[in-house]
């Protein structure tokens, strides 16, 4: 006879489950810093080591609603922490339903992979690891911003020229516009060879990171912003005398506007006049950028329909097969047939027969015939089917067969073998 056996419980011991995570980018320590800012601890494998990463979520973070991401970068000499502790970042982007994100961009790595090919690779990091991480780890709607100071102004502008459709708003404060002319200027200092190697050498190099030459490719923004004075002393700082560094940028955005204007390209050019090259001109280029970001991005809300299916593994045996008298002195296969009916919820399954006496032949007594039964062409244990999704009331056809030669001695009597079926799962 044939003993009806299943597996209903699951495999757990081959089931393995891991954390979701951006690939190359592992949190390894975060740290509270105040009800909505955390700071993170990751290795990064575009990096080639440890980086930090500051996000303030909105007021009232809600597990019904999803919100936009703004990316905000830091300048040359700066790290992921200096728009909070130096620009009010927490303060300004309390009011709004936004998740801003901080990342590290090097003292002077201009958001770019590096010449000689990294690491560390700064904008390999952001697009392949850092934005798929924001998206698996925070409630957010896909859309996003990115804005930045002087190097993080052009890290906004360059990433959203070499990657359209990623964002749909970006702003510069005090950015370089013209990274050539930036250097030329007497700031080749600020940008090391390894960045883009020689400009004497490598000039197309360069100018395929430079949002200059980059404009057209930033048309199709809902929101573009300059913004930058003109390095006279205004009225957020103490100096005396003229910033020659934001006389610089302040050169370079009007050449940007310029172009866009000459593009038909719609964009906000805020020159503001007398300022100089500091925090109090950004925090508040900050603050008018995230007013207008209230029109690209309108507020949303979800909800979640659902139902559930439990993990069902079920497995039934039609009636236990009968080979027959079996004659003897005549060489002869004698089969007998059933079927198995499967259901399964699982992501896999797979159906087994075993014999728990690891022989395969049916017995009578003491007595065993020579050659085991075999099920479908396989003699115990052996796989019989496997399914790599759900199925329901599965019919699967089960045949039996056992040799006999002709010359095999019988006995008098029944012959029987027990074999266990076993449907189970790796992946309920």
């Amino acid at each position: 006879m044939v003993r009806r056996g299943l597996l209903l419980g699951l495999v757990c011991a081959l089931w393995m489950c891991a954390s979701a995570q951006a690939q190359g980018l592992t949190v390894t320590a975060t740290q509270t810093l105040s009800p909505r800012l955390t700071q993170y601890t990751a290795t990064s494998t575009a990096l080639g080591r440890s980086t930090g990463i500051r996000v303030l979520l909105p007021e009232g973070y809600s597990n019904t609603k999803r919100y936009p991401v703004l990316l905000l970068l830091h300048g040359c000499c700066d790290d992921y922490r200096s728009w909070v502790d130096k620009g009010r970042a927490e303060q300004l982007s309390a009011p709004y339903p936004l998740i801003v994100v901080m990342p590290d961009g090097g003292s002077a790595g201009w958001y770019s992979d590096p010449y000689a090919g990294g690491p560390p690779r700064y904008e390999t990091y952001a697009f392949d690891e850092l934005l798929p991480w924001i998206d698996r780890t925070f409630r957010t709607t896909g859309a996003r911003a990115v804005a930045g100071l002087s190097m993080g102004g052009f890290g906004a502008l360059k990433y959203a020229a070499r990657h359209p459709g990623v964002f749909q708003a970006a702003a510069s404060y005090s950015g370089v516009m013209d990274a050539p002319s930036f250097a030329s200027g007497g700031y080749a200092n600020l940008i090391p060879d390894a960045v883009w190697g020689p400009r004497a050498t490598e000039l197309a190099r360069w100018r395929e990171h430079n949002p200059l030459d980059l404009a057209e490719r930033l048309r199709g923004l809902k929101l573009l912003e300059l913004r930058t004075g003109n390095g006279q002393p205004g009225p957020l700082d103490t100096r005396t005398s003229r910033d020659n560094l934001e006389y610089e940028v302040w050169r370079e955005n009007g050449a940007l506007h310029t172009k866009l204007e000459g593009l038909g390209i719609p964009h906000v050019y805020d020159d503001y006049g007398p300022g100089v090259h500091d925090w109090p001109y950004w925090a508040r280029g900050l603050e008018q950028t995230l007013r207008n970001l209230v029109a690209v991005f309108p507020a949303t809300a979800d909800t979640t329909v659902g139902g559930t299916v439990p993990s069902v593994l079920n497995l039934q045996l039609g009636t236990a097969p009968s080979l027959g008298a079996f004659i003897p002195g005549i060489a002869r296969t004698y089969t007998a047939q059933t079927t198995a009916t499967v259901t399964s919820t699982a992501g896999d399954a797979t159906l087994t027969v075993a014999d728990p006496d690891g022989t395969g032949r049916l017995t009578n007594g003491a007595f065993a015939l020579r050659l085991p039964v075999r099920v479908n062409g396989a003699a115990a244990p052996a796989t019989l089917k496997t399914w790599a999704g759900p199925t329901t009331s599965e019919p699967v056809p089960l045949t039996f067969e056992q040799a006999i030669a002709a010359d095999e001695p019988l006995r008098t009597g029944a012959y029987t073998k027990t074999l266990v079926f076993t449907l189970s799962t790796a992946t309920p």
